[in-house]
């Protein structure tokens, strides 16, 4: 066996738990009360779960991404059909709450009282105006999601963008707003990619983004990726030794 190989062992010791409890967290994810009280055991156990919990509100909502995470993971599991809403940007051109609700099949009341206006006169203030949807399961259904704190209202929503929107500048990060700033999590799959990158890149001394390459070349299996990184470099060395030759 090689010595990449034979450290393997003491390298994926180190992470191998993480993807097992990973594993065991994905069978509670519809215990968000158990998720919630899990992440007060460590900091490990907090990483774990918060991402299990994005996962969750994923799978609930059909969400394909968070393009805005909320300040807090619990969040995702407190999400609630009327948080969810489109956000309208104003152009100021014959935009009236009347037209904007006839527009999107609303109700100016709504409109009032989601944006906190109390006039029409209100919207020359505003650069976005925020519209409930009637099936936020429908509409966020293979969406991406931003998480904001509207400064208006004071409520936290949840505005779903559809292909091709973004989240308007001054909306990014506002999730945020009243606390300190969080990154966005990665993807369940980036999370067990990098774990086995970090194994790959101490049990055979390589830099990063090489051990990144071969595990995804692998599908994360870790022993295959060894094998492959192997087969490469002994590939490597024939070809040192064969040295350059000219062809006639």
């Amino acid at each position: 066996m090689s010595e990449g190989a034979n450290d393997l062992n003491t390298s994926a010791g180190e992470v191998l738990d993480e993807l097992v409890l990973l594993e065991v967290l994905r069978q509670l994810r519809h215990d968000a009360a158990m998720l919630v009280t899990l992440r007060l055991v460590s900091q490990r156990m907090r990483g774990l779960a918060d991402l299990v919990l994005e996962e969750a509100f994923k799978q609930r909502w059909g969400v394909t991404a968070v393009a805005s995470p909320p300040p807090a993971a619990p969040m995702y599991a407190a999400a609630r059909p009327a948080a969810f809403v489109l956000c309208h940007q104003l152009t100021g051109r014959g935009d009236t709450l009347t037209s904007l609700a006839v527009r999107h099949g609303t109700n100016v009341v709504e409109l009032k009282r989601l944006n906190n206006l109390m006039s029409d006169g209100a919207l020359a203030s505003r650069s976005h105006l925020y519209v409930p949807v009637p099936d936020a399961a429908a509409a966020a259904s293979g969406q991406r999601v931003a998480f904001v704190h509207d400064s208006h209202s004071k409520r936290r929503l949840i505005v779903i963008l559809r292909a091709g929107e973004e989240l308007p500048a001054g909306l990014i990060g506002s999730a945020s707003s009243s606390g300190s700033p969080r990154q966005p999590p990665g993807s369940s799959q980036a999370f067990v990619v990098a774990k086995l990158a970090r194994v790959l890149e101490r049990a055979l001394r390589i830099d990063s983004s090489t051990a990144t390459f071969y595990v995804q070349q692998a599908g994360c299996d870790i022993r295959a990726a060894i094998e492959k990184y192997e087969e490469d470099r002994r590939w490597e060395k024939v070809m040192r030794r064969r040295g350059p030759r000219l062809r006639l």
